[in-house]
């Protein structure tokens, strides 16, 4: 079990990230590593990064991969700026993002999600756990009259789906939304397909 911080001002992606001294700065060095159970982000409290987090790697049951924020002061900021998410879960369980606030604005609505959990396919996706968070200024998509996959039900502030129709061997389990705070959307706060 390891813990990996992020210092926005004092970090470098040189560094290996392990202590407080030598954090890492970008989503990127995260995006390109490859996490395991029990494993945590920590991210600066009061810290702001640009672009989606999309971390690798799958915790186990009782050993979740925590992202979390570290110090005093308030929730680091993660502003995906127009991405598909702020911060997206593709194909990976028992993660845990906590204490940290998301946006995800641009100038045009599209397909666009604050928090993302895209499950596997053929798989159960299990164990991923939301929690006060706060979630805003997403500009998503809100209009119903478009084709297929393009309207407003496939997206939103948090966004849980899973590929095809749910099956004996592929589906949601333990997925926990709570005590998040959502709210300025051009979207729905969360929906799950």
């Amino acid at each position: 079990m390891r813990t990996f911080y992020k210092n926005d001002r004092e970090g470098d992606d040189c560094f290996d990230g392990l202590s407080v001294e030598r954090p890492w700065k970008t989503i990127s060095r995260v995006n390109e590593s490859t996490f395991l159970p029990g494993d945590r982000i920590l991210f600066r409290s009061g810290g702001q990064w640009q672009g989606m987090l999309c971390p690798s790697g799958s915790g186990k049951q009782g050993q979740s991969i925590v992202v979390d924020q570290y110090g005093e002061g308030e929730k680091p900021l993660i502003a995906g700026n127009g991405a598909e998410a702020a911060v997206k879960l593709d194909s990976v369980s028992y993660w845990t993002i906590q204490h940290i606030s998301v946006t995800n604005y641009a100038a045009e609505r599209a397909l666009r999600n604050g928090i993302a959990v895209y499950g596997k396919e053929g798989a159960v996706t299990a164990g991923i756990h939301i929690k006060n968070c706060e979630v805003s200024d997403v500009t998503g998509e809100n209009r119903r009259n478009l084709d297929t996959y393009q309207s407003m039900y496939w997206n939103s502030g948090i966004y849980v789906s899973v590929p095809g129709r749910s099956s004996e061997t592929c589906h949601l389990d333990d997925i926990v939304i709570s005590g998040n705070y959502i709210h300025d959307l051009t979207t729905s706060g969360i929906r799950i397909n």
